[in-house]
């Protein structure tokens, strides 16, 4: 579920609390209750029901890993945040 949260571009932002929900409900077929919008945006990527509690996301978002240096589009592989290519800390964009 991690590799699939970072290749999406959410893993930095889900705990593995959050991990644990996502599969469970993947798992069962079931519906995720959270008000938790980064975990709702995973939902939307995975088809996973959700429903929130108070409030819910517009829409889904898709992030992208970039380095600021050399500009590079990352995909994640574990959870090392830095461009294989520079060495540069990796930041997140809005695709």
């Amino acid at each position: 579920m991690r590799d699939k949260a970072n290749e999406y571009g959410d893993g930095v932002a889900l705990s593995d609390a959050d991990m644990s929900l996502l599969a469970k409900a993947f798992e069962t077929n079931g519906v995720l209750v959270s008000d938790d919008f980064d975990l709702q945006n995973m939902c939307l990527k995975m088809g996973i029901k959700f429903m929130p509690v108070l409030r819910s996301v517009r829409g889904r978002r898709d992030w992208v890993y970039r380095c600021p240096a050399c500009k590079r589009k990352i995909v994640i592989k574990n959870d090392e945040k830095v461009c294989p290519v520079c060495g540069t800390p990796l930041t997140t964009k809005r695709e």
